[in-house]
């Protein structure tokens, strides 16, 4: 098929239909895809334009997302570094990269990602999502299959974390969590009870009084010579610091170093790349067994259950160093779930409270049981 061919007859457009899903699913390279891509973007354009109508608007539409998909499942199999293959005494020329592919073609990187996550889609959820769309009468666009494809992907990943936490976790380190606000059910916990708080609460300057609460809680609850360890922003530092010294004294500073993009703090033209760790504990002061170094890196945060999730190797890391296998730690504020997940990874009992009715369903439904 060389083009869409589009006809105008009475004010009806008719398309050739299932000579372009053929030509779509018959491409080999890359490159026949995406001709047919931006052929069916040009027709959408100018159907838009003429106003003539949302079906056949979907009709060019569903084609040029087909397309993409294509793209993607192609791009997926292109090698991603350069090799050569010795054979007969003599090399074969290079593998051409999917880098060099995709920058020949004018295709971004992070377009071509969205294609590829698209093209992750299972067939029948794909064809799926596109007659939902188009029943409900609203306009079929690539964003619309790509938030389709990052919710398989989502639920795709919560069921690789059941089985491998399936695999690990032991009986008396089940989770035991709570819906709820923490400054009124902390108060219902035994005294002396918690071998460690472990947070990461939020860092607006409007939460900041939740970190007096959290510290006047946390000096009944832990047992002596025991810590609270909480990551904070940058901004209103001065003021955790305060607030939490009302109650529990000040051990140390740490310092969480980001891989990846940074992120810009408009408030003071700062990129950041880091956050503190704080360290208070609960008299007398016992120092802990492990040495540890006070500058952690993060690899990949855990973002499957929150946006704010943080990377679960340096809870791990934290919990080892500050605990001992069966030992109790609370996370008041405990979003997406990740110190409970490394809880559950370093043979630790934990409590979790979260005041997110959302947040707190799907880490109920991942991790634990009912408080």
């Amino acid at each position: 098929m060389g083009n869409l061919e589009l006809v105008k007859k009475d004010k009806i457009y008719l398309l050739n239909w299932e000579a372009a899903k053929a030509a779509v699913e018959k491409c080999t390279h890359i490159d026949e895809a995406k001709k047919i891509r931006d052929q069916a973007e040009a027709l959408k354009a100018y159907i838009k334009q003429a106003r003539e109508g949302l079906e056949i608007q979907n009709k060019v539409a569903e084609i040029k997302i087909r397309a993409e998909r294509r793209i993607g499942k192609l791009s997926k199999e292109l090698p991603t570094h350069e090799h050569r293959l010795a054979q007969a005494g003599h090399d074969d020329p290079p593998v051409t990269t999917k880098t060099n592919v995709l920058k020949a073609l004018g295709i971004k990187r992070r377009v071509a990602n969205r294609y590829e996550t698209i093209a992750d889609i299972p067939d029948n959820m794909f064809e799926e999502t596109i007659g939902t769309i188009k029943n409900r009468h609203e306009e079929l666009t690539t964003s619309c299959l790509y938030k389709a494809a990052k919710e398989f992907h989502h639920q795709a990943e919560i069921e690789i974390q059941k089985e491998k936490l399936r695999k690990i976790s032991d009986s008396d380190c089940i989770p035991v969590l709570k819906h709820c606000d923490f400054r009124k059910f902390m108060k219902t916990l035994p005294e002396n009870s918690i071998d460690l708080v472990l947070t990461d609460p939020p860092y607006g300057k409007e939460y900041i009084p939740l970190l007096s609460d959290l510290a006047r809680e946390a000096r009944r609850l832990l047992k002596p010579s025991s810590f609270l360890i909480f990551y904070y922003g940058n901004l209103f530092l001065p003021q955790a610091l305060n607030s939490i010294s009302q109650y529990l004294e000040y051990y140390y500073s740490g310092f969480l170093y980001h891989k990846g993009p940074t992120r810009p703090d408009y408030s003071v033209n700062m990129w950041t790349r880091g956050k503190p760790i704080l360290f208070f504990f609960k008299p007398p002061l016992k120092k802990q067994d492990t040495w540890i170094e006070n500058v952690f890196v993060s690899e990949a945060p855990n973002k499957i259950l929150h946006e704010w999730g943080q990377s679960e190797p340096t809870f791990i890391k934290l919990i080892e160093a500050f605990t001992a296998p069966g030992d109790t730690v609370l996370d008041p504020m405990m979003g997406g779930g990740t110190t409970i997940s490394a809880c559950i990874k370093s043979k630790r009992k934990s409590i979790g409270f979260e005041i997110d009715k959302d947040h707190f369903n799907e880490v109920m439904n991942l991790y634990g049981r009912a408080l």
